[in-house]
C-alpha cells in the first residue's frame, strides 16, 4: 500500500483510540515493517504518530488515575491498596518503600587500590 492521506488518518484513529502500532498497521492494511519504514523516511507521519501516542498516554494515565482515586475514596468498599499506591507515589518521601541497600563489602568499606606499573 502506498503512503496516503487515509491510511495515515486511519493508523492516527487507531492509536488515538489505543489500538497501539502493530493493531494500527493491521487496520490501515500495511505491515509493521512498511510502518517502520515511514517512521525513519516521513518526519510528517513520524510526528502524527508520537503526538497521538502522547495524547493517547495523557488520557491513559487520567483514567488510570481516576480509577485508583475512586477505589481508594469507595465508601462501601475502600480499596486500601489503591489508597496506599496514591500515598506512595504522590508523598513518596513519607510513604514510599524506603531500601537501605550496602555498597560496601561484608560490611567493610571498599577502598581504591592504586597500581603503578614500574619500567621493567
Amino acid at each position: 500500500m502506498k503512503y496516503n492521506t487515509d491510511t495515515v488518518n486511519t493508523i492516527v484513529d487507531a492509536i488515538n483510540q489505543g489500538k497501539g502500532r502493530v493493531n494500527a498497521c493491521k487496520l490501515a492494511g500495511i505491515s509493521y515493517d512498511t510502518f517502520c519504514r515511514w517512521m525513519e523516511e516521513k518526519p510528517e507521519f513520524s510526528e502524527s504518530i508520537k503526538k497521538a501516542e502522547e495524547v493517547k498516554n495523557i488520557d491513559l494515565k487520567e483514567t488510570c488515575e481516576e480509577i485508583i482515586l475512586k477505589a481508594a475514596k469507595d465508601n462501601t468498599r475502600p480499596q486500601w491498596q489503591a489508597a496506599a499506591w496514591i500515598l506512595e507515589r504522590k508523598f513518596s518521601k513519607e510513604y514510599s518503600l524506603k531500601q537501605n541497600v550496602d555498597h560496601t563489602s561484608g560490611g567493610e568499606k571498599l577502598g581504591i587500590k592504586l597500581i603503578v606499573h614500574g619500567d621493567s
